[in-house]
């Protein structure tokens, strides 16, 4: 009876502190709870005590498929007390079934074994709590090394590359839990009839499948980081691309300055002359012409941001020459901390989207408003377009890029299409408090 008790009591403490090692690494793992440095006791308690239930459930009661039950609670306790969404919880829980199964499946084979083979001079439930408190080592250890090795690559959001890693680990899991048949009730019965080759087999392929997995590991976080890699190359391309644009648009710029200053020359000669020759008339003619045909000068928009300047002035004056009303209201907080060749994609790529919607809407009025607004530390980017009706909205190089920009600052990004009307709307939410100044650029044409 008193070996019962401590059997009991070994087991109880022996579970529970892996359950506290896998809460901990689930916590450390998922980005909605890795900000919490310890979580409280009462939410430690309430993942906890369903596990020590568990395991007097499987103990005395010889209830089946306790760790599958276990496992759905676990996934349960993440999504309402960790907060934690299925997404993000779905690649660590995985990886705690399989080490789980692992560590149950060795457990198994090496006590059907030694109890087969050979004699033990003391109890063999003793043996049994040193292999578990051994293989909850291993556990640990495990846990650690993932932690460290692959901890960026899990917190991942659920994507294609992700499944490289869940659906090798549900394999593994079916195969030996059905192979051993783990959730059995005849499990003991089944095990008994290991001859030692038979064992054997089954610890060599229980270590295929240990290597396999972390191997998988391995295949999984350099995805993740050639995936990485490649999305910074092509927001790197985008900035070059936009740079050489802008370098360009500030050469064209240049020359219709220049081109402006000799035609007001000109003017002003003429002017001049006719001033001088006393032809009052026809100066004032002249001049009325001037004023009425216009010269080609627009007040430029001044965000204080030099290269955005550039780039708002050569898209709005583009938009302009096609037809488009503009209605331009770009506030950027002087010390706000996004950097100018991220804004410079932002606007650029709604910009161009934009003024290629209004060039395709078969509308006679064709209407283009772009607006930033600033509060607390957000800072959200408005345009709307007139664009063709019934046009689904197809994400390409342009939606992605802002896309990828507003992820770099912890933000969103909104679109809607509907009545001739396309709106986008870009969240951004940076790590420091942006100071507002009055330099800004309100402009309606």
């Amino acid at each position: 009876m008193r070996e019962t008790i401590w059997f009991t009591v070994g087991c109880l403490l022996i579970n529970g502190v892996m359950d506290y090692f896998a809460l901990d690494f689930l916590r450390r793992i998922c980005p909605d709870t890795i900000s919490t440095p310890v979580l409280p006791w009462p939410g430690t308690a309430l993942w906890l005590v369903p596990g020590s239930f568990l395991t007097l459930l499987a103990l005395y009661l010889r209830f089946p498929g306790m760790l599958p039950v276990h496992m759905l609670f676990l996934l349960i306790f993440a999504k309402y007390i960790l907060k934690a969404p299925f997404k993000d919880a779905a690649a660590p829980i995985a990886i705690l079934f399989t080490l789980y199964t692992f560590i149950e499946g060795l457990s198994a084979i090496i006590m059907s074994w030694l109890s087969a083979n050979i004699e033990l001079s003391f109890p063999g439930i003793y043996m049994q709590l040193l292999l578990s408190l051994v293989l909850a080592f291993l556990f640990f250890l495990a846990l650690c090394l993932i932690q460290r090795t692959c901890s960026s690559a899990l917190r991942r959001p659920l994507s294609s590359c992700l499944y490289l890693l869940l659906l090798p680990c549900a394999l593994m899991v079916f195969l030996i839990r059905c192979g051993l048949q783990l959730d059995s009730s005849a499990l003991e019965k089944y095990l008994s009839a290991f001859n030692r080759s038979a064992t054997f087999m089954a610890l060599l392929g229980m270590a295929a499948a240990v290597i396999f997995f972390f191997l998988t590991l391995h295949v999984f976080c350099k995805v993740i980081h050639l995936t990485e890699q490649e999305q910074t190359a092509v927001l790197l391309a985008g900035q070059l691309r936009g740079q050489q644009t802008y370098i360009e648009e500030a050469r064209k710029r240049n020359e219709q300055y220049a081109a402006l200053r000799h035609d007001l020359n000109n003017h002003l000669l003429v002017l001049s002359g006719l001033l001088d020759g006393e032809k009052y008339e026809t100066a004032k003619s002249y001049a009325h012409s001037l004023r009425t045909n216009g010269l080609p000068l627009s007040v430029p928009v001044a965000t204080g941001r030099a290269a955005l300047d550039v780039l708002l002035n050569e898209k709005l004056s583009h938009a302009r020459r096609n037809g488009i009303r503009i209605s331009c209201g770009v506030q950027i907080p002087q010390n706000i901390p996004i950097d100018d060749m991220d804004l410079c994609v932002i606007f650029s790529n709604i910009l161009d989207n934009a003024i290629n919607a209004c060039r395709n809407t078969e509308s006679t009025e064709k209407n283009l408003s772009v607006t930033t607004k600033t509060h607390s530390r957000f800072f959200l980017i408005e345009s709307t377009n007139s664009a063709p009706s019934r046009q689904d909205i197809k994400p390409g190089t342009g939606l992605n890029n802002i896309r990828r920009m507003a992820e770099k600052y912890q933000g969103t990004t909104e679109i809607t299409n509907s009545g001739g009307c396309f709106r986008i709307s870009i969240l951004l939410c940076p790590a420091d408090k942006p100071k507002i100044t009055p330099q800004a650029a309100n402009r309606q044409d």
